[in-house]
């Protein structure tokens, strides 16, 4: 499998910059939106001869792996932020009672 570095790249002289496939000035995002448009991989490559078949499905690997992976940090961000939500109602109820507690003992 080639990685991504060898199908993608981004030059600032090369579209400003937008990620494309090696050797050729076609987007990476050109193949994403044919794709969600429903069209086929097939399509794709008849209308941009210059990408390979195998860029393209390396680029889509590597598409499939960032997702992986976001989806991972993702689960544990919701993990750690009901951690963080529980802990904050016990802060605020422990703050809470401590208030309540100095009220009624500077009443005497």
């Amino acid at each position: 499998m080639a990685t991504a570095a060898r199908v993608i790249h981004s030059d600032p002289d090369i579209l400003g910059g937008t990620p494309v496939f090696v050797g050729t000035r076609v987007p990476m995002k050109t193949l994403l939106d044919y794709l969600q448009a429903g069209d086929s991989l097939d399509e794709f490559l008849d209308h941009f001869p210059s990408v390979k078949r195998s860029q393209a499905i390396a680029a889509l690997e590597f598409v499939k792996e960032i997702l992986r992976v976001l989806r991972y940090f993702k689960n544990k961000m919701l993990q750690y932020s009901e951690i963080l939500f529980q802990t904050n109602i016990y802060a605020v109820a422990t703050n809470r009672r401590f208030t309540l507690y100095l009220e009624k003992f500077s009443k005497f």
